[in-house]
C-alpha cells in the first residue's frame, strides 16, 4: 500500500507538467497557474494530515502529487519568459543595453534557483530540530508543507504578469505574444490547448519512455 501511495508522485511528473506547460502556454497565465498548484497542494496536503485509512491517504496524496509535480516547471518557464521580454532589444525593454544583471533585467537564471535549493533545505533543518521532542506528531511536517504552500500562492501573487495576457485584443498587431497563440506549426485560431503531434512523438520515443518507466 506504501508502495502504491508513493508511486502516484512518479506518474504526476510525468503526466502534469505537459498539461499545465500548455495551458501556460496557451490559456492562462503562468503566475495564475502557480497560485492554484500552490493552494491545490496545500488544500490536499490539510486534508493528508487529518487522513484515516488507506483510501483517504491515497486519494489525498494523489491530488497533492497532482498538483505540486509541475510546480518547478512553471516556475522555470516563468523565469525564461520574464527574461525574455526583458532582453535588450525585446518589446519589453526595447534598446536596453548590458549584461544579464543590468537594470531592468532579470538576474542569471542560476542566482535564482539557488534559492529553491535554500528552500528545500531550510524547512528540513527546521523540522528536524522540531520533531526530536517526543512531543510533538509527525504531522507537523505536513502541516509546514501547508504553511509553505501558503507562503507559495502570497508569492505567486507578487509575481509579474507576463505581455502574453495584455495582449487579448482581437486586433493584435503581428508579432506580439498572445495569450491564445497556436502551437508552432498550426495555424492561428487552430490551437485546442494540446501538444502538437511533434511533442507527443518526442514524448514517446524510446529513451523517453525508459525515463518514463523508471519514474513509475
Amino acid at each position: 500500500q506504501i508502495g502504491w501511495v508513493l508511486s502516484l508522485t512518479g506518474v504526476a511528473v510525468v503526466v502534469t507538467p505537459v498539461v499545465t506547460a500548455a495551458l501556460a502556454d496557451t490559456r492562462v497565465q503562468g503566475r495564475t497557474l502557480l497560485g492554484l498548484m500552490f493552494a491545490g497542494s496545500g488544500l490536499s496536503l490539510a486534508w493528508l494530515a487529518g487522513a484515516e485509512g488507506y483510501w483517504s491517504i491515497l486519494i489525498a496524496h494523489g491530488l497533492f502529487a497532482l498538483a505540486f509535480a509541475p510546480v518547478t516547471s512553471l516556475q522555470d518557464g516563468l523565469y525564461f519568459q520574464r527574461s525574455a521580454e526583458l532582453a535588450p532589444g525585446s518589446s519589453g525593454n526595447p534598446g536596453s543595453p548590458g549584461n544579464g544583471n543590468a537594470a531592468g533585467q532579470v538576474p542569471d537564471y542560476h542566482h535564482v534557483r539557488v534559492f529553491g535549493t535554500f528552500g528545500f533545505i531550510a524547512p528540513s533543518l527546521i523540522l528536524y530540530f522540531v520533531l526530536r521532542h517526543e512531543a510533538v506528531d509527525t504531522t507537523a511536517a505536513v502541516w509546514c508543507a501547508v504553511v509553505c504552500c501558503g507562503v507559495g500562492v502570497l508569492n505567486a501573487c507578487l509575481l509579474p504578469r507576463t505581455r502574453r495576457a495584455e495582449n487579448e485584443s482581437p486586433e493584435e498587431p503581428q508579432g506580439t505574444l498572445s495569450r491564445k497563440r497556436p502551437f508552432p506549426g498550426r495555424g492561428r485560431g487552430q490551437a485546442n490547448g494540446l501538444p502538437p503531434t511533434a511533442a507527443l512523438r518526442a514524448l514517446v520515443a524510446p529513451h523517453v519512455m525508459l525515463f518514463c518507466v523508471a519514474r513509475l
